[in-house]
Order: C-alpha cells, then structure tokens, then sequence
C-alpha cells in the first residue's frame, strides 16, 4: 500500500525563483489569470495560452522510501479533465535516491516548479489537481478571464 504524504501543495504562480542554496520562492501567486484578446485569423495565430509555473511540494514520512508516481490534472469549468504533461507524466520520484532529511526524524519529501501554458479554450473556474499514486492529495482553483480592451 502507498504511504500518502503528510502534507502536499500545488501553487499557480506567475514565476518560481531558485536560488544558490536550492531554496524557492513563489512570486506573485495569482488565483486570477486575464486573458488577452484572440489574435485576427489573420496573424497565424491559431490558439492562445497563459503562461504561469505550476509549485509543487510533498513531505512523507521520515522513513518512506518507496517510489511515488506526480500527476497533474487540469479541470476545465465543463468539467473536462485533461492531463498536465511536463518532465514526461506521470513524473515518478524514488524517496529512497534522496538524500535523507538533514534532522533525524524531519519529513522528507521533494518540492519542483515547472513553467506551464494553460490554452485559452474555457473562460472561468479551473482547478489544478495534484495526484499523487492516483489520489488526489491537493488542488488549486484559478480563474481564467478576458482583458478588458482600452478603446
């Protein structure tokens, strides 16, 4: 049976910053994303797309090992539900080739931001969920909306 993690996270956030120690900062989490107006048929242009990063951070137990399979799922305001590929989904993180906690008996666990391009098709609610072994363990909710035009 899969040890579940103690806590997990999945953050939409307009940029993720890695500094020198490995250590990340989220900047500008945004549940509110506008939309810029459809490009005329005629720039070539055949869809548009947010550009956000997708946070995401789990702890497990001091002493889990065990592989884990990461999924990302996109939940449309139809309630279409569409895979979120990067890094090759499912993403699949082995505890036991980490290196241990720094603090015996600290959870271990992993953290990862990867950009993402969420296409235009819906306006509204979206939820972002994070699976973890197929069970969905966390979610986010954003909102997809159009820019008001200045005329």
């Amino acid at each position: 049976m899969a040890i579940k993690p103690l806590s997990a996270t999945v953050l939409p956030c307009e940029r993720v910053l890695s500094d020198q120690e490995g250590m990340l900062s989220a900047i500008r989490i945004a549940d509110l994303f506008y939309v810029d107006p459809s490009p005329p048929p005629s720039s070539g242009v055949e869809v548009s797309a947010v550009v956000m990063y997708v946070l995401v951070i789990c702890k497990f137990p001091h002493d889990d090992e065990s592989a884990h399979s990461i999924r990302l799922l996109l939940k449309r305001p139809d309630g279409a539900e569409k895979e979120v590929q990067f890094a090759g989904a499912p993403l699949e993180v082995r505890l036991s080739e980490m290196p241990p906690p720094p603090i015996a008996g600290c959870p271990r666990g992993f953290n990862f931001f990867v950009p993402w391009g969420v296409i235009t098709t819906q306006m509204g609610m979206h939820e972002l969920i994070l699976l973890v072994d197929g069970e969905k363990v966390a979610s986010a909710i954003f909102i997809l909306t159009p820019r008001e035009t200045v005329q």
